[in-house]
């Protein structure tokens, strides 16, 4: 999608979306100042993608938003990016200053590439995250071999902000 908005809430789910060859975003692509809202029990799940982004794929511009336990499980990339894979001044933002409860990026994995659960790429791409926010078995390649961000993984010059009132491990 480009130019336009989709909105994911009151438990929509897309799942079991698949991506082959070159084409990216497994179950989403946002681009060209497009955007993404996911809120109230939204759900991505088992979506994957040959080349990059098994859940989401966002670029030029895009911009998507998580909160109010919006999820994304169980996706894979077969390079970067398992959950959602951000690049060319691409924004995304978990959680809000309004409503920043339970938003998760969880067991989701990459096969060659970096950044299981979120993938940073290209200059001014941004990750904001505010609130809880919960990332939790995100793998790369095998769990005998090492992977770089297996929660995120931003490249050189991508920013991530961070407001966060507690952290547990």
């Amino acid at each position: 999608m480009s130019n336009g908005s989709v909105k994911l809430d009151n438990g929509a789910v897309l799942q079991n979306s698949a991506v082959t060859g070159t084409r990216l975003g497994g179950a989403v692509y946002v681009a060209g100042g497009g955007s993404l809202m996911m809120s109230n029990n939204a759900l991505i799940t088992g979506c994957s993608s040959q080349k990059d982004g098994g859940g989401v794929y966002l670029a030029s511009g895009a911009t998507m938003g998580m909160h109010d336990y919006a999820k994304i499980e169980h996706c894979s990339a077969q390079r970067n990016g398992g959950a959602v894979y951000v690049t060319n001044a691409a924004e995304m933002t978990l959680g809000s200053e309004v409503n920043d409860r339970g938003m998760a990026i969880t067991d989701n994995s990459v096969s060659e590439g970096d950044g299981a659960g979120i993938y940073l790429n290209g200059a001014l791409s941004r990750l904001y995250m505010m609130g809880e926010t919960q990332f939790d078995a995100n793998l790369g390649r095998t769990l005998s071999e090492a992977t770089n961000g297996g929660g995120s993984y931003p490249r050189a010059r991508q920013d991530i902000y961070l407001d966060l009132n507690t952290a547990s491990a």
